[in-house]
């Protein structure tokens, strides 16, 4: 039994207490899948048990997987919404992700039909499937487009130091959190999933019409103008005047940026 299958093997107590959908019993339950899926019978799965979707049954997401378990596995394969149209698998995505599907779905990256399992492993502890703090999650796709540092720097028109302080992080001005910052850092947080920058007017906006102010692609965001690159200018989201006049450095620098819908709309 490898590390991971051991660690998993030894939380089944804890995992399965109190679980809103995926107790022992049901059919499409964790318990009934991993009774196979332990790396004897069927592929090893017992890594989902230390997954942020461990409470979740597994026929929540694999629709119809109980004609899958009836047969003992001879009913054919299991149903992965990872092979359905790009609609259908945001579809189920969207059960819990709403927001960030509604998202995805005005996305350039829907239009390429890169669906959401390439970014992110639902069965793993982890939260994507390459890191995302020094950009190789995203230069694994474009890395033709940003082959090095210069090309970001130029892309950007900031330094480049996305693994320390943040700067130039592709994620930083491409997917904000969107949610306010209770703690320093950011990666647990909701994000937008359109990739489409969030202009600072938004938060100026969000501001003057009493709206929570939530962080866009110039501030409020690690590594940007928070007060983590000690060299960049601090501005303050909840102050419109601030937030107007760094409109005027993000139009001068990408003008011909295409934006985000608000949040919500």
């Amino acid at each position: 039994m490898n590390r991971v299958g051991a660690i998993a093997l030894a939380l089944l107590p804890f995992v399965f207490t109190g679980c809103p959908s995926g107790g022992i019993g049901t059919i499409d339950g964790v318990a009934t899948c991993l009774a196979c899926h332990n790396g004897r019978v069927g592929e090893d799965m017992r890594h989902f048990l230390i997954s942020s979707h461990r409470q979740i049954a597994c026929g929540t997401c694999h629709v119809g997987s109980d004609a899958h378990v009836q047969s003992g596995g001879a009913g054919g394969g299991l149903i992965n919404p990872a092979n359905w149209l790009i609609e259908e698998q945001a579809a189920v995505c969207a059960q819990c992700h709403n927001k960030e599907v509604k998202g995805f779905l005005q996305s350039k990256h829907k239009d390429a039909r890169i669906g959401c399992d390439k970014c992110h492993d639902v069965h793993t502890p982890l939260r994507t499937v390459g890191p995302v703090q020094n950009n190789l999650l995203c230069q694994s796709c474009h890395l033709r487009d940003w082959p090095n540092a210069a090309a970001v720097e130029a892309h950007t028109h900031h330094d480049v130091d996305p693994g320390g302080t943040g700067a130039s992080r592709c994620i930083g001005c491409h997917m904000p959190a969107q949610t306010r910052p209770d703690v320093p850092g950011q990666e647990d947080r909701a994000h937008s999933h359109t990739w489409m920058p969030i202009p600072p007017i938004t938060s100026a906006n969000q501001a003057n019409d009493g709206d929570t102010v939530l962080p866009n692609s110039c501030a409020g965001t690690m590594g940007c103008h928070d007060g983590t690159v000690v060299q960049a200018p601090v501005f303050d989201i909840d102050n419109p005047a601030q937030m107007t006049g760094l409109q005027a450095l993000y139009e001068n620098f990408y003008p011909d940026a295409k934006v985000a819908e608000a949040p919500g709309e």
